[in-house]
Formats: structure tokens, sequence, C-alpha cells
């Protein structure tokens, strides 16, 4: 069948009559709001005296060989809870953090029995030479942990004197004990004081949890306690892996990553490596109200710091114990760097009590995490060996990419300055520039693990002049560039691609978020949502696009605003990386490649012709083995798809009302029928 020119022109013209531009609403895109772990550490006044425990008599061959015991006690709120929520606390999100770490951690002092010390009234008691025994002057008082009443069962004995520290004696006998384990954990779920704090009216604390009592030898913490706020438990599959990865977090900080443990660490023979008082303790930080560790622990470091008005010296502080120097200088490959940057910002427990964000992105142990797989790495591990206390499998640490291998600069200079030398050495940066506003253009994450947005944000007033990194960015009015930053703070307002969440758009319920790391399927869109043919699943990657994405049926063109990433299965196969978009494969023989891309892809509606473009990154960012690249350039033309005869396809149908209309009127003398 022949068709005139003027019968196509006048095709077209129907066709832009009902050309539709479209791009998801920025309601149906989903930010949580920046979630900031504060760890509620106790103060040194709330701490008994150091119990004493009966020891294993295998000590060194269970140190060498049994995990970890820790043993879990439920407080009536978590009876209280629905039945749904009950089960996903005490069959899931509990047991899942408990056995996490007890699969990684075994205690160089193991025990066979856990008896905790009374509280006494305003934490005042005596204590004889030689006698391990605590006295509560005038009386003994409830004792909690956290929120958990401690039973009697699990305590020591009530002994009080007068308040002269005479007439000494015993109220109440010893309870039982807890038996073979190393750690008591008490669970609540009660709405405290820290589950009503919020920024910008959301909830903010999820869980917390710290220790309660430590045991006199070698000041291990041997009790501890965490609550989860009711309000927080979701059912959602998505919020349920959230809060369960929060409380493997918030454990490590009752175990001994938190500021009140610090000073208590030993070396590796057990000597205290912070100086101790006559009372056998460390000295007290006034301001803090912590024990003070010594600069064996923790140094401080001031830094050179580029910024907007020039350059500032940064204080930074340092973890500098052996095994963590060991494992940072390793990671960044940077054999001089004094030790791991911990967190300065976030006030009293995020601060101190946690790795600097700017640095460590998405390692746990930093003060807030915005990614679907946080990962504890082998510099966390390392801390909890340096406390003394732990034996950690390292083969169980997971790897941090942010930052392997990228040098000394990376470390110990500010953003501002790295983004500056990567402009002028024309090397790639974690680091970026473009405002998030409604992420119509999005990017992939570092990692290439997930699809992301700038978060590179205009706040209300400036920020510090020590985390102004930038001089001018495009669409800022230059009076406002004081006011640019990354809108996580933690990360020293340095903006770099982080992780969102879709509301909707989804195969499952309109309203359920889903996230954009490639490796979960959940993660999917529909498939009338799917405009750029992405794929999710473990052999899924992040890819960058070459510019919108269109859609054309025989009836409608749809125009894609939101482009810049997506993801993509991948292989590497013979010397080549190879990207598949739905069952077509394309093979990338140099970077920056534009593929083409124009493929058939079915939906509720019937077939659509999708036309867009991916970019090849250079295959050794993907591959081992890159033998083939720049050898051979594929242009992939000849694995472009069409809709076929549109005209004839659209004959058959009764009701087709664009036929109709051409049938009608003609087509400059043109019959179709």
């Amino acid at each position: 069948m022949q068709v005139s020119k003027r019968t196509s022109s006048y095709l077209v013209l129907i066709l832009n009559i009902i050309n539709l531009s479209w791009s998801l609403p920025a309601a149906s895109q989903h930010r949580p709001q920046e979630k900031v772990c504060r760890h509620y550490f106790p103060l040194e006044s709330d701490l008994p005296h150091p119990v004493m425990l009966e020891e294993s008599s295998g000590r060194h061959k269970r140190a060498a060989e049994d995990p970890m015991r820790i043993k879990v006690f439920y407080h009536s709120s978590i009876g209280d809870l629905s039945r749904e929520k009950r089960n996903i606390i005490k069959r899931r999100v509990v047991p899942d953090a408990v056995e996490y770490w007890e699969d990684i951690l075994k205690v160089v002092n193991p025990v066979e029995k856990i008896r905790l010390n009374r509280k006494c009234e305003d934490n005042q008691y005596f204590l004889s030479p030689g006698d391990t025994t605590q006295y509560c002057k005038n009386r003994c008082v409830e004792t909690l942990c956290g929120e958990f009443k401690v039973p009697r069962d699990h305590l020591e004995g009530c002994h009080t004197c007068d308040n002269t520290g005479r007439n000494c004696k015993q109220e109440e006998e010893a309870g039982e004990g807890v038996s073979g384990v190393d750690f008591v954990l008490y669970v609540s779920a009660l709405t405290t004081p820290q589950c009503l704090e919020a920024v910008g009216g959301e909830a903010e604390t999820v869980a917390y949890a710290a220790h309660c009592q430590q045991e006199g030898k070698l000041d291990r913490p041997v009790a501890g306690h965490t609550n989860i706020c009711p309000e927080a438990i979701s059912t959602a599959e998505r919020d349920i892996r959230s809060l369960g990865s929060t409380l493997k977090h918030e454990l490590l900080h009752a175990f001994g990553f938190s500021s009140s443990l610090f000073a208590f660490f030993r070396d590796k023979n057990g000597r205290p490596m912070t100086e101790r008082g006559d009372d056998g303790k460390p000295p007290i930080n006034s301001q803090l109200q912590v024990r003070q560790w010594s600069d064996r622990i923790i140094k401080t470091v001031p830094r050179r710091w580029n910024v907007r008005k020039g350059t500032l010296e940064k204080t930074t502080h340092v973890m500098v114990t052996p095994r963590v120097v060991e494992e940072v200088r390793r990671h960044f490959n940077c054999p001089t760097l004094e030790g791991a940057e911990l967190e300065d910002q976030g006030g009293d427990g995020t601060a101190f009590t946690h790795w600097e964000k700017r640095i460590f992105q998405n390692e746990a142990m930093t003060g807030t995490v915005h990614t679907q797989k946080p990962v504890y790495t082998r510099l966390t591990l390392a801390l909890l060996e340096d406390s003394g206390w732990y034996i950690p499998d390292y083969s169980k640490a997971q790897e941090l990419s942010w930052g392997r291998g990228a040098g000394c600069d990376f470390a110990t200079k500010s953003c501002k300055e790295l983004m500056e030398q990567a402009v002028i050495s024309e090397r790639p940066t974690p680091f970026c520039n473009s405002r998030m506003q409604n992420a119509e253009k999005t990017f992939c994450t570092e990692d290439r693990e997930s699809v992301g947005s700038c978060n590179l944000v205009v706040f209300g007033q400036d920020i510090p002049d020590i985390y102004q990194n930038f001089d001018a960015v495009d669409g800022v009015d230059r009076r406002d560039i004081g006011k640019v930053g990354s809108s996580v703070t933690l990360a020293d307002f340095c903006p770099y691609v982080q992780e969102f969440s879709w509301r909707g758009g989804g195969a499952g319920d309109e309203d359920e978020q889903r996230g954009t790391r490639c490796e979960n399927i959940d993660n999917a869109p529909d498939g009338d949502n799917n405009y750029a043919i992405e794929s999710f699943g473990r052999q899924s990657k992040c890819f960058k696009q070459g510019g919108s994405w269109e859609q054309k049926s025989c009836t409608m063109i749809k125009q894609w605003t939101r482009f810049g990433s997506g993801c993509y299965n991948y292989q590497c196969q013979g010397g080549l990386l190879n990207i598949i978009v739905r069952d077509v494969t394309y093979s990338c023989h140099h970077r920056n490649q534009k593929i083409p891309i124009e493929l058939v892809q079915g939906s509720s509606s019937g077939d659509w012709l999708h036309t867009g473009s991916v970019i090849c990154p250079a295959c050794s960012d993907m591959c081992s083995d890159c033998s083939r690249e720049g050898r051979l350039l594929d242009d992939h033309y000849d694995k472009r798809e069409n809709l076929g005869d549109c005209l004839l396809q659209a004959e058959d149908e009764d009701d087709n009302l664009l036929i109709g209309f051409l049938k009608e009127f003609g087509a400059g003398g043109f019959s179709l029928g």
C-alpha cells in the first residue's frame, strides 16, 4: 500500500494534536526528611558501680571459638502492641539484629552468669578496700535499664550503710542472675520524650539504645536497653527492613561505639588506654557528663579548609586506636592519615558517636543513613576490637566504595577543594552541583547501586562559613550562594547523589513507597510507568541516560521530562561491558559511547515504541576483562524496532476514531476504504 505525501503529513498533524507531555507530578515523589541518630548515652551519674561477674573457666578456648551470647527480655509495652506489630518486633526485628551481631562478635571475657548492681539513692555508695560489694548510702532504689525496670531476679543483693558509712547490712538477697550469656538486652516500646522529638513536624527518632551497666574487670558493657518508638513500627515491608537496620546500628552504641564508653577502652593486653584515678575510673568530662578519653583514643587534628571565604582552620576529631588507624589508611590508600574522622555536628549523641558523614557516606555507623543498604565495614569492626572487649570476624565485614582508594586528599580536604581539583584534572567526583528541586534530572550514585538525585538545596539563611563550598551554582543568585549546601547537613553540607523514594508507580499499592536501588526487584515501576524500559534485580546497575525518553503508539506520543539515569541489567562478556535493555544486548566499545534505544514494549494500553539512549561507562568501572574495549565500534542501529504499519493495523479496528476521520475527509483524494 502506498500513502501519498499529503496523507502522511495529514497523519502527523492529527498525532500532534493529541501529543502529550508526561512527567510524574512532584507529589508522586517522596523524600523523607533527614533522620539523624541521636544516641542517648547514660550520664556518669546514672551508672551503678561496675559488677563483678563469674567468668567462664575455659576463657581462652571460648574466646577463640564461641560467639557472643545475647539474652533478650521484653517489656510489657511490647505486649501492648497489636499482634502484627508485636510479631514484627519479637519474631523479626529484634532477633535479626541480635543474631547479626552474635554471628560477627566474640567477647574477650565470656562469663557464666550476670547479676546487675542495684541503683542507689542519688547514685551514692560506699566501697571497702578489697571488697567488690556496693553499699548504697541509706537505701537501694528502683533499678532501671533505660525504660525497663530490672527484675529482682537479675540483681545483686541490696547492701546499705548509713550516711556516715557505718551500720552496713544486707537488706535483700541476690537474685539468681542471668546464666550463659555475655550481654543482657532489655527491649521496650514506649512513647518517650525522645520519641516525640521532631524535625519539620515528622517524628525523627525510630529507636535508641545504650548500655546501662559494665563489668568490673575489663569495663565491658554487660547490659543495655533499646526502646522502639511505637509510632515508628510499620507493617510495610520496606519499613520493617529499615527498622531492623536501625536496631543493628543502635545495638553497637550499647556495645561500645559511644562517647560514654571510649574512656574505658583497653589495649590488646587488657591495660586501660586512659589513665585511671584513685577510684579506678577515668576522669569526668564535666561538659559532656561522661568519662574523658585520652589522646591514645581520640585526637584533635586541625586542618586547612578551603571554602568560599578562603582558607579557614577546621578542627577535626579522629579515632586513633591501632586497628582503626590500620583500616582507615587501607581504605583511603593514605599511609599518613592520623586516624578515622568522627562526626563533629549534631550535638550530644551525634557528634563523637558516629563516623564523619562526609567521608564515610553510607557506612552504617554514620549519624544519618539515606540508603536501603548501609554497610558495616572493617573500620567499625576495628573500633569494636580496639575497645579491648570483642574479637570481630572480619570476613563478615561489608565493602564501602565511597572514598575507597581515593587518597589522602579525599580524607583531609574540603569538598570544595576536591570538586575544583576534579574539574582541573577532568576526573569524576562523588560530589555534585545540581539543585535537587523536583529531581527532573536524576543521576547514578557513586557506587552505581542506585538512581538518585543531587541533594543540593538553598537554605533559608547562610550556612556556617566553614561549610560554604560553592562560589557559584547555576540558577542561584550570587547573593544566595552562602545559603547553598547539601540537605544532609552532617556531611559538612557537601552535596552528593542520594537515593530517594517514589510514592506510587510500582506494581504494589499506589501509596506504597518504592526505592531507587537497582538490585531490589520491588523497586521496579509497573509496565505503564516503565518508559525507559528499566530492569531491577541482582544483575542490575545504574547507567547514565543520554537524554529524555519518548513513547509512541499508533495514536499517541508521550514525552517524559524526567531522565538522566536508569537501572539496567549488564554482563561482562567477551572482553566488553554489555548493557541489556529489555532482552536486547548492547556492547560498549568506549567510555561515553551513546547507545540508541528504539524498542517496542507492551503495556496495558497496547504496544509502545520506547526511544531514548544509554551512556556507556568505562568498561573497567564494571568488569575485570576489558581486552576488546576500543577495538571495534558498533552503532547498534540494526537493533532498532518499530511499530510497523500503523494505518494497516488501524483499519482492522472498527472503533478507531483516527481512521474514521481520515475515511470521512479523505487525504488529498486518497481513499483508505
